[in-house]
Parts: C-alpha cells; sequence; structure tokens
C-alpha cells in the first residue's frame, strides 16, 4: 500500500485496464502510473499501449513494477 500512495496521488482517478489481472492504472491530469506484477518465473518484455503511446519494459522474474508516463 505505501508504494501505491507514493505514486497515486489524491484526485487520481482509477483506469481500468484490458486484458491483465496483473496490473493498475491511474490517471491524474495528464500523469498516468501504471503497476505491474510479473508472477512468471522468468524475465519478459511488456507493452503498454496509451493511446498513440507505447511503453516497453523488460521486468525481471516475479517482480512489482511502476511506469509514469504524461499523455
Amino acid at each position: 500500500m505505501k508504494h501505491l500512495s507514493c505514486f497515486v496521488k489524491p484526485g487520481s482517478k482509477y483506469v481500468p485496464v484490458g486484458g491483465s489481472n496483473n496490473c493498475l492504472a491511474f490517471l491524474n491530469g495528464r500523469q498516468l502510473v501504471i503497476f505491474y506484477y510479473n508472477q512468471q518465473q522468468a524475465a519478459q518484455e511488456v507493452h503498454f499501449a496509451v493511446g498513440e503511446k507505447v511503453i516497453k519494459a523488460q521486468v525481471a522474474s516475479q517482480s512489482f513494477n511502476t511506469f509514469q508516463t504524461e499523455i
């Protein structure tokens, strides 16, 4: 909980994310914060499409990851 509260500011809105039970997203103005949990036993590449923007990242096995971007 503490980790989320560091990134999700008061007034942020929850953004539904399709296709993954391991992902949460919140929008505050133009700032988007994405939390992703890789439950796999291996590292993997993930892609998040936000309008025209695509965020690509390599995430470690069994790791919690936080991404921030302006949209």
